[in-house]
């Protein structure tokens, strides 16, 4: 039976001494990460647990403590359809009570789907989305009411044209980085066009395509665009025309991002060299 002497269940002073503890360690051995809230909650799909399309416009720089590095183990890693996958893990610990404190108690616990930056990895920094967060690795000490700090597994976070715009420079830098982009290439024009503006073909009431300028390089008049919605038409004689700027120049030219396919019917045609389909062990097709 439970000693009569000690009070392992119920003390809330020695249970704040506990997570005094906790934090204590984290912020002596750990690092500044930032947290990035889901904050497109309006789209998502409460029957399936889907979010088509997140937004992360809010960060939330805290203490953590990376508990390990990569898992390289070789299950980690496989080949699929889409081509190589890399499942790496990274796990860190995050107090309770400074998740609560710097979220201004607006979330109830981390979450899954959420991300999270680590500086320190890549150099420049890496995101990372959580895969599972661990409540219980305290294992109830004195009984608290509450985790006194969370282990959150993580996977590096794949970049599927999410909205990322926390106003932290390096963050919102890693999505530009892995957005779709087209260069549009003018022969004559005026004005220049702004970073940030939107620029339409056509007007601004009956547009055939319009996007989000990143990039203007006046020498080689060429314009550098993300989010872009139609088809920019070189072959018509309606202008560029810059939202804020003014800017009012021709195309000549539209060059896309290439994307690698990797289709079944790509593998079929492949296969079809050295397979051979008229001696079937598993019977006719």
């Amino acid at each position: 039976m439970p000693s009569p002497y000690f009070q392992n269940y119920g003390n809330a002073v020695e249970s704040k001494l506990i997570e005094d503890l906790f934090e204590e360690a984290i912020y002596m051995q750990g690092f500044g990460g930032y947290y990035l809230p889901n904050t497109n909650s309006q789209s998502r799909d409460l029957i399936y647990g889907e979010d088509p399309v997140k937004a992360f416009s809010k960060s939330f720089k805290m203490d953590m403590y990376l508990v390990n590095t990569f898992d390289f183990s070789d299950e980690s890693d496989f080949f699929s359809k889409f081509g190589l996958e890399v499942r790496n893990q990274v796990k860190v610990q995050l107090g309770s009570r400074e998740f609560s404190k710097k979220t201004s108690k607006t979330l109830p616990r981390p979450l899954e789907g959420d991300l999270i930056f680590i500086p320190f990895m890549k150099d420049t920094g890496e995101l990372f989305e959580i895969k599972f967060v661990n409540s219980s690795k305290d294992l109830y000490t004195l009984g608290r009411s509450k985790p006194y700090f969370y282990e959150i597994s993580l996977e590096p976070f794949k970049y599927n044209d999410e909205n990322i715009t926390t106003g932290v420079d390096v963050i919102d830098s890693i999505g530009l980085l892995e957005k779709f982009k087209t260069d549009l290439n003018f022969v004559s024009g005026t004005g220049n066009y702004s970073v940030n503006e939107m620029v339409y073909q056509g007007s601004a009431n009956n547009y055939i395509a319009y996007g989000e300028v990143i990039e203007w390089d006046s020498a080689n008049n060429t314009l550098t665009l993300i989010d872009d919605v139609g088809e920019f038409d070189p072959t018509s004689t309606l202008p560029v025309v810059g939202a804020d700027s003014n800017a009012t120049h021709y195309l000549i030219s539209v060059d896309n991002d290439e994307q690698q396919n990797f289709d079944n019917d790509n593998i079929h045609n492949e296969g079809s060299d050295f397979i051979q389909m008229s001696d079937n062990p598993f019977g006719s097709l």
